[in-house]
């Protein structure tokens, strides 16, 4: 089943905010076999809205729609949604209810204008949101699934969870899924590793494609389900050729997983020495360490290394203008290693740290590993 996405909001074609939805819904569809084939954007513009609709209806069967369905004068999704389908709209008691229950125990006024928020195509399913005011909907139009979400990612979450992930189970339950295959490769370049794994793929009709992200370079191979058996040796031999340099597989995160070795640690407070990379270190760690940080477990530290400080360290000290002494300190142990970078030139200078940091979260993501 192909699927599309439009996203509505002046916000995001403005480039207030990124557009993450998109992403978001995509990778759950591609689950359950829905491929998504078009993804657009679109401001607050009702000629817009409208001429979009047209074109996702053209290239797919089921239609998600998000933002647009709040209480202001700009919000007017829902009316375009039901002029383009030739629905007529009913006013819906229980959302307007909801709604009025939900502002008034968090103190905030009742406004006659939010009436609009709970108008709906007719024959639509209500989809209730736990997480704001602004219900969705689905509902069937000119033989097509539209689903229709408000624009916050939170709630559009919700939604999901409570109404639509079941849904699609069943309306999904005989597509055939794609499966796909992916490999992060570390040290190469794209055309690098397009020139080893080109020929084992030349005369299969599978899917492929690359994707940079220094340092890394992802491969992916796509298949259906149903060839799993024929793709097997190829996956098996590309798995073989590109061993020397994956780092992770199939959309893994070095700083996620070693965030999860960290918790399963037990130590009470852990610093990393990072006399390397500058920011490229914390960019990596920032996120997934978010959590460590609220709790006060760990620091940053980039001057000189004071092995036994705390009870768990993590260090990148330099060697040379090309090598890394990478090292830990636990369990009242320490061990090092030296990381060479294959980027020699002065103008990579910038890709030898990133390519640092993220060897440096591979090493002690193994080391982690090993004493659990």
């Amino acid at each position: 089943m192909k699927t599309s996405v439009l996203a509505v909001g002046t916000e995001l074609t403005d480039g207030q905010i990124v557009n993450r939805n998109a992403a978001w819904l995509s990778r759950r569809l591609k689950a359950f076999g829905a491929r998504c084939v078009l993804h657009l954007t679109v401001p607050d513009d009702r000629a817009a809205i409208l001429e979009s609709l047209e074109i996702c209806a053209a290239r797919s069967e089921m239609i998600f729609i998000t933002g647009g369905l709040g209480p202001t004068s700009d919000d007017f999704t829902r009316d375009l949604v039901a002029e383009w389908s030739q629905s007529p709209m009913d006013f819906d008691e229980s959302s307007w209810q909801a709604l009025s229950e939900r502002l008034t125990a968090r103190n905030f006024p009742v406004q006659e204008m939010q009436r609009q928020q709970c108008f709906f195509p007719r024959g639509a399913v209500i989809l209730k949101n736990s997480q704001g005011t602004a219900n969705g909907f689905r509902f069937q139009a000119k033989n097509h699934e539209i689903i229709v979400l408000p624009g916050p990612p939170k709630e559009i979450e919700a939604i999901w969870n409570e109404h639509l992930k079941d849904w699609l189970n069943k309306i999904c339950r005989y597509l055939d899924p794609i499966v796909t295959h992916a490999w992060d490769l570390i040290g190469l370049g794209e055309s690098q590793v397009a020139q080893m794994v080109e020929p084992l793929v030349a005369k299969t009709e599978f899917e492929i494609g690359y994707r940079v992200h220094p340092p890394l370079v992802e491969f992916k191979l796509s298949h259906l389900r149903s060839e799993e058996k024929k793709a097997t040796n190829l996956v098996a031999a590309i798995e073989k050729t590109v061993a020397p340099w994956t780092i992770v597989r199939n959309g893994e995160d070095l700083a996620e997983k070693l965030t999860e070795q960290i918790l399963k640690s037990h130590h009470e407070k852990f610093e990393i020495n990072d006399q390397v990379t500058g920011s490229f270190l914390l960019q990596r760690i920032n996120g997934p360490f978010r959590g460590l940080w609220a709790q006060r477990k760990w620091e940053l530290h980039s001057g000189n290394l004071k092995i036994g400080r705390t009870p768990m360290q993590m260090w990148i000290l330099p060697k040379d203008e090309h090598s890394v002494r990478v090292g830990r300190f636990w369990n009242q142990q320490s061990r090092e290693i030296e990381v060479e970078a294959p980027m020699r030139s002065t103008p990579m200078s910038e890709r030898r740290k990133q390519y640092f940091a993220e060897r440096a979260l591979a090493w002690w993501l193994q080391e982690l590993s090993a004493t659990h």
